[in-house]
């Protein structure tokens, strides 16, 4: 099996899934919806390539994916309305160069722009990091019926490197794996809706606008 096709589990009762080495697409809207979805494991001697358009799309129990390095692209909201708080971008998906547009959504890299719509803390290395801050400047996210910068909300983090350990912001860690576990979280940017919201419950936070 070489691929997961469209709509292949949407709008499932699936509570967990591991994608064997041999796939290479999942298809759009393959896990749509799958509103119990709680593991997605990749192997890690994966070929995947795709990510199709709203393949994790409304999977709001799902906390962590990782992404393998084979991974070249991204489709459009890719993990809108998921539980996908951070996620950590391989190389591969920027050495895709072509800016290609699919269903309107315009393509920078690998990378649609509007593939990490609410995800709020995208990690990339430092060996891709200038593509990666172009990236995030032309970036998307969807609230209220439309799209705004993803800057307004989401936070950019370069790591390196180094042996078997990452170094992010000023923190050493064994796994990059942590940081998409919850181990680690850069302080999140709110939208001015999410700071309206918090700021009507008991809630103190710190809020800092772009």
């Amino acid at each position: 099996i070489k691929s997961i096709g469209e709509a292949a589990f949407r709008n499932t009762q699936l509570t967990e899934i591991t994608i064997p080495k041999s796939i290479e697409e999942i298809g759009r809207v393959a896990f749509q919806a799958c509103r119990k979805l709680e593991s997605a494991t990749i192997d890690k001697d994966s070929k995947l390539k795709l990510l199709g358009i709203a393949s994790f799309n409304g999977t709001t129990n799902l906390k962590t994916i990782d992404i393998p390095a084979t991974v070249t692209t991204i489709g459009s909201n890719a993990f809108n309305f998921s539980g996908i708080e951070s996620l950590v971008l391989p190389d591969s998906v920027f050495l895709l160069e072509n800016t290609t547009t699919t269903d309107n959504f315009p393509f920078f890299y690998g990378l649609s722009t509007a593939a990490l719509s609410d995800v709020s803390n995208i990690f990339c290395s430092e060996t891709m990091k200038e593509k990666c801050e172009e990236y995030f400047n032309q970036a998307q996210f969807f609230e209220n019926g439309q799209y705004y910068p993803i800057k307004n909300k989401a936070n950019l983090a370069i790591y390196t490197f180094d042996g078997d350990k990452f170094y992010v912001n000023g923190k050493w860690y064994e796994d990059i794996n942590d940081i998409n576990k919850g181990k680690y979280f850069p302080k999140r940017i709110y939208t001015i809706d999410e700071a309206n919201r918090v700021a009507g419950t008991k809630n103190r936070i710190s809020i800092k606008y772009r």
